[in-house]
């Protein structure tokens, strides 16, 4: 709960200072929150198995850290599609415009 307000708050702050759009700020919000609730979670379940705190709060950070990095590893590659489909798109579109045939009067 706390961790969903702190994204919260702070992609609020981004789209409200324009440097986001409500849609980014929205999903970066909900996938942050999804993704600390994770690690919280991770870090509750080892402590009720160890019963170290240290243990499961180390556990928890590291859960997070790696659940992140994955993520961020797949939006980094869907974002990296979008990006190839539109220059391939753009190619295309040039290419077509060279080799449209003359039709002699």
């Amino acid at each position: 709960m706390i961790a969903g307000s702190l994204h919260a708050i702070v992609n609020g702050f981004l789209w409200y200072k324009g440097a986001k759009e409500f849609s980014d700020a929205f999903a970066n919000a909900a996938a942050s929150t999804t993704i600390s609730a994770a690690g919280m979670a991770m870090g509750l379940v080892a402590e009720t198995f160890w019963h170290a705190s240290l243990f499961s709060s180390g556990f928890g950070i590291g859960s997070r850290i790696f659940l992140a990095r994955v993520a961020r590893s797949r939006w980094g590659f869907a974002e990296f599609l979008e990006d190839s489909i539109a220059a391939t798109d753009a190619q295309i579109t040039a290419l077509g415009a060279l080799h449209r045939p003359q039709i002699a009067i």
